[in-house]
């Protein structure tokens, strides 16, 4: 799909649906692109993804620091009226 197209919002408000309703408070990335993608959608750089003590020691070993990954979170509301859609509703997804 061509940029602009919403896909990635759309992608994006599903993952966060189904992570609230699973009660996940946080949602980590990492990125070497998109940076200012996931800015826009408020998500905060948390620094080098090699060094980030938010990912799990197991995890953290596997991060190539060649490639200058970076590392972004955002929280989640857990409090959002949304909570009895089901994943995708509010965006229109069937």
């Amino acid at each position: 799909p061509p940029r602009g197209s919403g896909r990635g919002d759309s992608m994006l408000d599903y993952l966060e649906q189904e992570a609230s309703a699973r009660r996940v408070d946080l949602l980590v990335l990492l990125t070497t692109r998109s940076a200012d993608w996931f800015e826009q959608r408020g998500f905060v750089h948390g620094g080098a993804a090699a060094g980030a003590r938010v990912l799990p020691e197991a995890r953290r070993a596997k991060v190539n620091a060649a490639r200058n990954s970076q590392l972004y979170t955002k929280a989640l509301d857990m409090s959002s009226t949304d909570d009895d859609l089901a994943p995708g509703k509010r965006i229109g997804i069937s």
